[in-house]
């Protein structure tokens, strides 16, 4: 997974999982389709990533779709150990 402009690695999940976060609320509320998920979610994607060019942190982009910046940094954490175990595992075998 290439970085993108000044976005490491685990902030690029981090707005992967604020977008997902932001299109499941819409879901679940009657927001969207089932059908408009995908560019609901490219869109949430577009929509954080002009926020974190403004400079607006991570806490502030994480209480839009209600989480907490430590429950976003877990959830990004996890991602990225879960990958990186596969990696290991995968070298093992």
């Amino acid at each position: 997974m290439g970085e993108l402009e000044g976005v490491s690695v685990k902030g690029t999940l981090m707005l992967l999982i604020l977008a997902r976060e932001r299109t499941d609320r819409f879901l679940s509320v009657g927001a969207i389709s089932k059908g408009e998920e995908e560019e609901t979610f490219l869109d949430s994607l577009r929509f954080f990533l002009r926020q974190l060019r403004r400079k607006v942190g991570w806490g502030d982009l994480a209480i839009q779709v209600g989480l907490h910046a430590n429950d976003l940094n877990r959830e990004a954490k996890t991602i990225l150990e879960q990958a990186q175990m596969s990696r290991v595992k995968a070298g093992s075998e």
